[in-house]
Formats: structure tokens, C-alpha cells, sequence
């Protein structure tokens, strides 16, 4: 460490630090605000399934009906292919509006106070909550993609077809 002016100069080292420890603690509170959310989840697995709800039924009964009807077939696709994926958009889509939804909820509860009274950067909060989000979205997807397959949907199986829809998922939630 070079002295200047009596006072010792930071080195490189201990500038970073300070850096690297804020990032720590970023990701840090972070993960514990989308762990706590996905606790919720693990206690109430339910909820997922009562979600998937609309999902199947769009996929068994309207998918099933409205690829009969004639007119409707989207070129030489199979109506069923055609419907998955607007399904499964759709399913990550109502995971992130209900999770907007939860806010105003949590915020009206005094649930918000209590996180916003945390050390943690509101960020942190907004990103934790964003990733607790995308945990049940891709469950979500899993249930579409499972049901799908077992209705005989042409899937394609690529892992990285599968890492793309992985992607698009947490982008709408």
C-alpha cells in the first residue's frame, strides 16, 4: 500500500471489495425474498394444481371440440399443436398478472411494509418476487407441456427448443 499525503492509498483489492460484497448481499436478499415465495408454494401445492385448472381444461375439452370442427385447422398444423403454445403463453402470462395481483394483496395485508422496512434494496424485492414468479410459471409449464404430451402434441423435445420456451416463460412473468 503506497502512502500519500500521510494517509494510506486503497489498493486495488480492497476497492473491489466492497463491490463484490454489495453484490453478494444484492443476490443475497434476493434469493431470500424468492426463496420465502417459493415456500409458499412448497406449503401449498395445491394452488398450483388449481392453476393448471384452466390450462387442461383449454387443452382436453375446447382443444379436443374445436379440432373437429373443420374450418378451423390453421394450414396442415393440427389444431391441438396450434392451441399448446397459446396455452402455455397464456399460463405464464396469468402467473405474472396474479402475481401483480398478490402485491396490491400484500400491500393492503401490511405484508409490503414489512419487506420495504428491510435492509434490502427495493430491487432486490421487486427481482426476488419476479423470480418466485418464474418458478411457477415454469411449473406451470411443465404441467401444459406434460398434458400436451400425453395428448399426442407434436413437442419438439430439443433441449435447446426446451431452454427457449424456459426463457420466453420467465419473460412474461
Amino acid at each position: 500500500m503506497a502512502m500519500s499525503g500521510g494517509r494510506a492509498a486503497p489498493s486495488a483489492s480492497t476497492a473491489e471489495r466492497p463491490f463484490t460484497r454489495m453484490l453478494d448481499d444484492y443476490v443475497t436478499q434476493t434469493w431470500g425474498v424468492a426463496a420465502a415465495e417459493v415456500q409458499k408454494l412448497i406449503h401449498d401445492p395445491l394452488e398450483l394444481l388449481t392453476r393448471a385448472v384452466q390450462p387442461v381444461l383449454w387443452l382436453m375439452l375446447f382443444g379436443e371440440v374445436m379440432a373437429r370442427v373443420h374450418g378451423v385447422a390453421p394450414g396442415n398444423l393440427p389444431y391441438l399443436d396450434y392451441l399448446a403454445a397459446g396455452i402455455l403463453a397464456q399460463s405464464a402470462l396469468f402467473v405474472a398478472i396474479f402475481y401483480g395481483i398478490s402485491a396490491i394483496w400484500e400491500r393492503d395485508l401490511g405484508v409490503l411494509q414489512r419487506y420495504l422496512a428491510s435492509p434490502a434494496p427495493r430491487s432486490a424485492l421487486v427481482l426476488g418476487k419476479a423470480l418466485s414468479a418464474g418458478v411457477r410459471a415454469l411449473s406451470q409449464a411443465v404441467i401444459v407441456y406434460i398434458l400436451a404430451l400425453i395428448l399426442g402434441v407434436g413437442i419438439d423435445l430439443n433441449p435447446l427448443s426446451m431452454l427457449g420456451v424456459a426463457a420466453a416463460t420467465q419473460d412474461l412473468s
